[in-house]
């Protein structure tokens, strides 16, 4: 017997990319239905496409197959909690119905522009995503590296996907408006591989050279220590406001945030320190 864990993906119900694309489908004359699925689909092909989504940067999630998976805490009411925030923060991004249609076959309806970077296809594209995406509080240079990533990957989208054959009537009513020399020098700046389609936002000027690849950043062990010492920090200036509103003045409130004080400089500061240092390990130098 197969035993599984699920959280129910029914505490949202987000679909924004394929109600844009249906909300095209019915106000698209060239649209036709699927018998299969029963629903209106946009030309997808480059000769015939009129309309498209684009999603910009869905960040789905990245959660692993575990072979060791700790059913016991995981199913408790603590760890179907953390779960189910999980299903909320990632339904609420993007569904992997979506995906799959993007994902399945060449469609020019459908574009996605995510995160990627070749050179390091085993590790996170986005450094702002450590630390459940708020990396990029933490350092500087994780939102420098993901900012000049992020100029690398919308120009690659531009130039060699984001395109439409120059047979396609969109393209062709632009290329028709120019007389043969110009035509024949449009479709060779824009085409010079001889793909026989030509970018629908062309890149102009400044945005022709190509942009490097950033390198990674990384963090200090003393910028780690300063973040811990901040938390920390807070996390007492916090306390004592919610104890003294919980229980008032008196001898139990000063017991109390004594006790709560105690356990934030101690075993908080600890916990942080070790989940901060596991989850930078990557990135810490020095």
């Amino acid at each position: 017997m197969l035993t599984t864990l699920t959280a129910d993906g029914g505490v949202t119900d987000n679909d924004p990319f394929q109600l844009a694309n249906d909300f095209l489908a019915v106000q698209n004359p060239l649209a036709t239905l699927n018998p299969q699925i029963g629903r209106l689909e946009n030309p997808r092909l480059s000769d015939s496409a009129n309309c498209a989504v684009l999603t910009v940067a869905p960040f789905p999630a990245s959660s692993l197959y575990q072979a060791h998976y700790d059913w016991d805490r995981n199913s408790s009411v603590s760890g179907m909690l953390g779960n189910l925030l999980t299903v909320l923060l990632a339904q609420s991004r993007f569904f992997g119905e979506s995906l799959n249609a993007v994902m399945k076959d060449v469609s020019y309806n459908r574009f996605v522009l995510a995160p990627a970077d070749a050179d390091n296809p085993t590790r996170p594209a986005l450094q702002c995503g450590l630390l459940g995406a708020f990396g990029g509080f933490f350092e500087r240079g994780f939102r420098a590296h993901d900012y000049q990533l992020g100029r690398r990957n919308c120009q690659k989208l531009l130039r060699d996907h984001f395109r439409l054959s120059v047979a396609n009537p969109i393209i062709a009513a632009g290329l028709n408006q120019l007389d043969p020399a110009a035509r024949s020098a449009a479709i060779q700046n824009f085409d010079p591989q001889q793909l026989g389609s030509i970018p629908l936002i062309p890149l102009c000027g400044s945005a022709v050279p190509e942009v490097p690849l950033p390198a990674r950043a990384t963090i200090t062990s003393a910028r780690v220590a300063q973040i811990v010492n901040q938390i920390v920090d807070r996390l007492h200036a916090i306390a004592k406001p919610l104890i003294e509103n919980a229980l008032g003045a008196g001898f139990e409130s000063w017991a109390a945030r004594s006790a709560v004080d105690t356990l934030i400089s101690t075993w908080g500061r600890g916990k942080l320190k070790a989940v901060l240092r596991k989850e930078l390990a990557d990135v810490i130098s020095g």
